[in-house]
């Protein structure tokens, strides 16, 4: 594509944003020392007044009409501004629009900086954008500036005002018509861009299919290399696009901004598709633009969320502390976004390790640093979830539970739904868990059916389920009309996610029939996306099903060692420490009246103890009840019978202090990881 269409037009994205650096308004006056010292002696005048004073009365020399009276009376005074001859005024109006230019273009290169830079006033800056368009009308930089910086500050009115005046004065200024396509194709791909970022995806898809349309019809073609990025954006598709043999090769001395965003927006594909990673890490140590410093942060936090996505939590929270410091030793041109991104996967990290404290003061710390624009709604809603998880654990008050699951309704709505569901499985609605888990399930069975990328899908997307007689009907949430924030791979996940729930709740009332066939369905996302620490837990699940059933196998007791390994091996330190518990309360079952039963009671009774030291820091008071019961019936088994019954003593003690009630049957719960 033409690049010199951006560089000369001042059509840069927002993604080539570099360090801030304003100058004062009109730095560069013709004899600004002597005109200050001579001229403009009064304290009270403002530069920009006198800017708009000095400009004027030249415009006045040419023979330009003008009223007097827009002018403050201590200005007005000043004739000498009237001796100053043509040439001066040619060579002036030359260096305040190159001023103007290149300060309109260092505010638009820093827009994805300014959540972080609390120096910054935003509000000068729309003032000095202001005063730009009123000295320069017929520039275009100042409109595109300021459109950017009304799309950060999510003024939708604005930003799309800005817009069309820069398109307007870009094709009022333009002398050849062939060129009038281009400029038309690339409108349509900016307003489907903006739209995006408000979240109106069908809007974007609108503005999308007229932006292909006019870079067909104009004569470069050079539109197309842009609509294609924005077609996979939007449609989260991974086949070729239809018209990748029109897309000039000649234009090799292509913007960074333009190969990095191919890169990313190939790399993201290559995900939905399910691709290997061996084969993302080769696109991306394979590309030139890849090492270039100021995208490194933004790199590394793709590949952190690549090995979360595959269910390796640790390389995921390695991989953040290193974008935390890259972008701080080089701050990217999205910089608020990627910091906000990562400081949400820490806070996540945290809780995950028991550290809620740690991860509620790193929230709030977070949120002093980023403390403006739309960026700072990731580590937000980490803080909500975080909140969440820990209400779900102590269950003091399920209505408070409630109110912040309508607080992540506005953030995602299928992580809320996701909530939801487990909130009314706490309360013991079985039949409301068990609707809004299928609801999410059957939606995610639409839209994977409804995107042209899985091809593939069709075939093996998962069947809806018949509904069970027992289960009443339950009021659903609505969900949005696109795939969520993370494309199309987080929206299997949620579908994952939900399936597994569903089996655990299956499980839990002894549907096994039921349980085995969503377990069947839940193997053909998570084979296709590659979601290993998915799999495992399916896998361990399917094993459950089969010693419930007590059709177990000794191979079926060999494999549950298999997975542990693979569980700790993939796993955070929350999901281990319920993985060792729930392969105990299996093991316990399978080896009932077995010799092995003892001296395996033996090896893992240490394990338990550190489960419930964990389970105890984070005060989940379920699991806290369900570890002493197998402590028990470990202790009774391994012959310390004293221990035992202390341990017992506890259990009731606690059951009746968390208000679980003497119906509380430990076998009757089990956990999903």
């Amino acid at each position: 594509m033409n690049d010199g269409f951006f560089k000369e037009n001042i059509f840069a994205d927002s993604v080539t944003h570099t360090n801030l650096v304003l100058f004062i308004l009109l730095k560069e006056y013709i004899c600004s020392l002597r005109l200050d010292e001579v001229v403009f002696h009064d304290d009270d005048v403002s530069r920009v007044d006198m800017y708009m004073y000095l400009y004027n009365m030249m415009k006045l020399t040419i023979n330009i009409p003008m009223i007097d009276s827009e002018y403050p009376s201590y200005l007005r005074a000043h004739h000498i501004l009237l001796l100053l001859p043509r040439n001066l005024f040619h060579v002036y109006l030359i260096v305040s629009r190159n001023h103007t230019l290149e300060t309109s273009l260092r505010i638009a290169e820093s827009i994805g900086q300014l959540g972080g830079q609390p120096t910054t006033d935003v509000r000068q800056l729309d003032k000095i954008l202001s005063q730009f368009k009123c000295l320069f009308p017929n520039l275009p930089a100042p409109y595109y500036a300021s459109h950017l910086l009304n799309t950060r500050k999510r003024n939708l009115t604005e930003a799309e005002r800005n817009l069309l005046d820069y398109f307007e004065t870009r094709m009022s200024s333009e002398k050849s018509e062939k060129n009038l396509s281009n400029i038309c194709a690339y409108m349509a791909v900016a307003a489907a861009n903006m739209h995006l970022s408000f979240g109106h995806w069908f809007r974007g898809r609108c503005l999308e299919k007229e932006a292909l349309k006019k870079a067909l019809e104009s004569e470069s073609k050079s539109p197309l290399n842009h609509v294609r990025i924005t077609r996979n954006l939007l449609n989260a598709n991974t086949e070729p696009f239809r018209y990748d043999g029109q897309i000039s090769c000649s234009n090799l001395n292509r913007s960074t901004h333009v190969i990095v965003t191919e890169l990313r927006t190939k790399f993201w594909s290559m995900v939905d598709s399910g691709a290997h990673p061996a084969d993302l890490l080769a696109l991306y140590f394979n590309s030139p633009a890849a090492m270039t410093p100021i995208y490194f942060a933004v790199y590394l936090l793709d590949l952190a969320t690549m090995w979360l996505i595959y269910g390796y939590p640790v390389l995921h929270t390695t991989l953040l502390q290193c974008v935390i410091n890259a972008d701080c030793l080089q701050p990217c041109p999205i910089s608020d976004a990627v910091l906000s991104t990562a400081f949400a996967g820490m806070i996540m990290a945290f809780n995950a390790a028991g550290a809620v404290k740690q991860a509620l003061q790193l929230a709030r710390s977070a949120e002093t640093v980023l403390y403006r624009f739309s960026e700072k709604s990731a580590f937000l809603r980490a803080s909500l979830q975080v909140e969440l998880d820990q209400a779900l654990r102590s269950r003091i008050d399920m209505s408070h539970c409630d109110r912040l699951v309508n607080a992540l309704r506005l953030f995602c709505p299928w992580e809320a739904t996701l909530y939801q569901a487990e909130v009314e499985r706490c309360r013991g609605n079985t039949s409301a868990s068990h609707a809004l888990l299928q609801h999410v399930i059957e939606d995610v069975t639409c839209r994977l059916r409804d995107t042209t990328a899985c091809t593939d899908s069709r075939q093996h997307t998962p069947k809806r389920s018949d509904s069970t007689d027992f289960l009443s009907h339950f009021e659903m949430p609505t969900l949005d009309g696109h795939v969520p924030v993370g494309g199309l791979v987080r929206l299997v996940q949620i579908g994952v996610r939900a399936q597994l729930a569903l089996v655990e709740l299956f499980l839990s009332v002894g549907m096994f029939t039921q349980a085995e066939a969503i377990l069947d369905d839940a193997r053909c996302w998570t084979n296709q996306y590659k979601l290993y620490a998915a799999e495992t837990s399916r896998v361990l699940l399917r094993q459950a099903v089969a010693i419930a059933q007590s059709t177990f196998v000794e191979p079926t007791l060999t494999d549950l060692d298999d997975t542990l390994t693979q569980l700790l091996h993939q796993s955070d330190v929350h999901a281990q420490q319920r993985g060792l518990v729930f392969i105990s309360r299996l093991r316990l079952r399978a080896l009932n009246d077995d010799p092995q039963r003892k001296t395996f009671l033996r090896l893992h009774l240490e394990q338990l103890w550190v489960a419930l030291e964990f389970f105890r820091s984070v005060d989940d008071r379920r699991r806290i009840l369900d570890l002493l019961v197998l402590l028990a019936t470990a202790l009774n088994a391994s012959g310390h019978v004293a221990e035992r019954n202390e341990v017992a003593q506890a259990f009731l003690e606690l059951r009746d202090k968390y208000q679980f009630g003497a119906g509380f049957n430990s076998g009757e719960h089990i956990d999903v990881l």
